[in-house]
Protein backbone atom coordinates (compact mmCIF):
# COMPACT_ATOMS: atom_id res chain seq x y z
CA UNK A 1 0.00 0.00 0.00
CA UNK A 2 2.87 2.29 0.19
CA UNK A 3 4.44 4.18 3.28
CA UNK A 4 2.10 5.85 5.26
CA UNK A 5 4.84 8.57 6.45
CA UNK A 6 5.09 9.72 3.11
CA UNK A 7 0.89 10.25 3.09
CA UNK A 8 2.04 12.06 6.49
CA UNK A 9 4.71 14.49 4.89
CA UNK A 10 2.69 15.34 1.68
CA UNK A 11 0.37 17.93 3.22
CA UNK A 12 -1.76 18.42 -0.24
CA UNK A 13 -2.31 14.83 -0.67
CA UNK A 14 -3.42 14.73 3.15
CA UNK A 15 -5.56 17.85 2.66
CA UNK A 16 -7.02 16.85 -0.36
CA UNK A 17 -7.99 13.36 1.05
CA UNK A 18 -9.87 15.42 4.48
CA UNK A 19 -11.29 17.72 2.32
CA UNK A 20 -13.34 14.86 0.54
CA UNK A 21 -14.37 13.09 3.62
CA UNK A 22 -15.92 16.76 4.62
CA UNK A 23 -17.64 17.23 1.45
CA UNK A 24 -19.24 13.63 2.35
CA UNK A 25 -20.52 15.83 5.89
CA UNK A 26 -17.76 13.83 8.13
CA UNK A 27 -14.95 15.50 9.96
CA UNK A 28 -12.22 13.03 10.99
CA UNK A 29 -11.65 12.91 14.87
CA UNK A 30 -8.82 12.68 16.83
CA UNK A 31 -9.83 9.80 19.79
CA UNK A 32 -7.11 10.53 21.64
CA UNK A 33 -5.08 7.90 21.14
CA UNK A 34 -1.21 7.99 21.67
CA UNK A 35 2.04 6.40 19.95
CA UNK A 36 1.32 5.68 16.10
CA UNK A 37 -2.26 5.11 15.83
CA UNK A 38 -2.58 8.92 17.33
CA UNK A 39 -0.10 10.32 14.80
CA UNK A 40 -2.64 8.79 11.85
CA UNK A 41 -5.76 9.63 13.15
CA UNK A 42 -4.35 13.18 14.18
CA UNK A 43 -3.30 14.19 10.79
CA UNK A 44 -5.95 13.78 8.87
CA UNK A 45 -7.78 16.33 11.60
CA UNK A 46 -5.27 19.14 11.51
CA UNK A 47 -5.45 18.73 8.04
CA UNK A 48 -9.44 19.09 8.47
CA UNK A 49 -8.85 21.79 11.03
CA UNK A 50 -6.06 24.04 8.31
CA UNK A 51 -8.89 23.29 5.55
CA UNK A 52 -11.30 24.83 7.80
CA UNK A 53 -9.03 27.85 8.78
CA UNK A 54 -8.76 28.58 5.21
CA UNK A 55 -12.25 28.17 4.39
CA UNK A 56 -13.31 30.86 7.11
CA UNK A 57 -10.43 33.31 5.72
CA UNK A 58 -11.65 33.27 2.35
CA UNK A 59 -15.40 33.55 3.55
CA UNK A 60 -14.12 36.81 5.52
CA UNK A 61 -12.26 38.27 3.03
CA UNK A 62 -14.76 38.29 0.80
CA UNK A 63 -17.57 39.21 2.88
CA UNK A 64 -19.66 36.65 1.91
CA UNK A 65 -21.03 38.52 -1.05
CA UNK A 66 -24.27 36.51 -2.53
CA UNK A 67 -24.73 38.17 -5.69
CA UNK A 68 -27.77 36.49 -6.25
CA UNK A 69 -26.80 34.52 -8.97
Amino acid sequence: MGDSEAIFRNQSRLRGTAGKVMRRGAIPQDNGWNGWLGHHQGAPRAAAIDLERQDSKERERHGNRDLGR
